[in-house]
């Protein structure tokens, strides 16, 4: 950074009495294919970048972020979390109701869905359930260094030591794991909120974790009003959508709004099915499981119902039947 930007951002900082809500975004950073076949990943100055989050740090450490309650970190690479968190003191973990982590660099092997996009589907194999490029754009400097697969521990350990958080919002670029999150939940916590996931490998379990009621409130009835999942895949030993769908619509009475796009499997899954064009975006489930289906559309109907009916529910999370390919019960 340089020596002026420092200088005002300091004064800023030092001068604020309590900063409630906070947001830092790094700009965006993949890669491109060059003549359709050669991947090329873009460049980070590691200088910029290290001062840039030892700034941030020691801001994060001043009294003004004590009040701290919103936090919303669009990063590089799942290290820079561990890195610019350690700035915040548990006392302010404490207090952070909402979290809001994405992370930038979608370099490297299935960075981002756009990777996959050939014209011969020959040109990509399906490994553990994700697809693998030959022919693809390479790591960044940054992830070769630190990858976001390797380092993601720093991400989720952040995210466990807060205990009140009311709503999550995780962005991965190369999948991130969300079963390796163990939460520290407040013991009079209700479960999350919102729950918003991008790109991220899950299990019924880790999701329950999130939504469920401490134990020492187990009777209380969970808080979820809000569920978005694009691009997640479950385990293979993690349960299968239907259950999720259905314990969705029947357990969560606060629920009012579910957008699902791009639901997967782990290939060794007993429900997985092999999708001819996978960097497509405009399907809903991997699922030939024709009672999985009717359980992903009983979901949305059954909260467009809760909302007074389809024209009060919104637009982009309207469903048909059709979209599906079943017929009317």
């Amino acid at each position: 950074m340089e020596s002026q930007h420092v200088e005002l951002l300091e004064s800023i900082f030092n001068n604020l009495p309590q900063i409630e809500s906070f947001t830092l975004v790094f700009p965006s950073s993949g890669g491109t294919f060059d003549n359709g076949w050669e991947g090329s990943a873009d460049f980070y100055d590691m200088e910029v970048v290290n001062s840039s989050i030892s700034f941030f740090k020691k801001a994060l450490s001043s009294p003004a972020f004590s009040h701290l309650t919103d936090l919303r970190l669009h990063l590089p690479c799942t290290h820079n979390v561990g890195q610019i968190c350690e700035g915040l003191g548990q006392d302010t973990h404490n207090q952070i109701l909402h979290l809001e982590i994405c992370i930038v660099d979608a370099s490297g092997v299935s960075g981002q869905r756009e990777h996959l996009f050939f014209d011969n589907p020959g040109d990509y194999m399906e490994l553990d359930g994700d697809v693998h490029i030959y022919n693809s754009v390479p790591y960044s400097n940054m992830q070769r260094e630190f990858s976001n697969q390797e380092h993601q521990d720093e991400l989720w350990k952040f995210v466990g030591s807060c205990p009140n958080l009311q709503s999550l919002h995780i962005v991965g670029s190369n999948f991130l794991d969300l079963d390796r999150l163990h939460w520290k939940k407040a013991p009079d916590s209700r479960g999350l909120r919102v729950l918003s996931l991008e790109r991220v490998w899950v299990s019924s379990s880790s999701l329950e974790a999130l939504l469920l009621a401490s134990p020492s409130v187990a009777q209380t009835t969970p808080q979820l009003r809000r569920i978005c999942l694009g691009d997640v895949k479950l385990h293979d030993d993690g349960g299968n959508w239907e259950d999720i769908f259905n314990s969705l619509r029947e357990g969560y009475p606060e629920l009012e709004l579910s957008y699902m796009q791009q639901l997967t499997y782990f290939e060794s899954h007993p429900r997985y099915a092999s999708l001819q064009s996978p960097w497509n975006s405009s399907w809903k489930i991997q699922s030939e499981e024709e009672s999985e289906l009717r359980a992903m559309y009983a979901l949305a109907e059954h909260l467009a119902e809760r909302a007074g009916g389809w024209d009060y529910y919104p637009q982009e999370c309207h469903e048909s039947i059709d979209d599906y390919g079943l017929d009317e019960d």
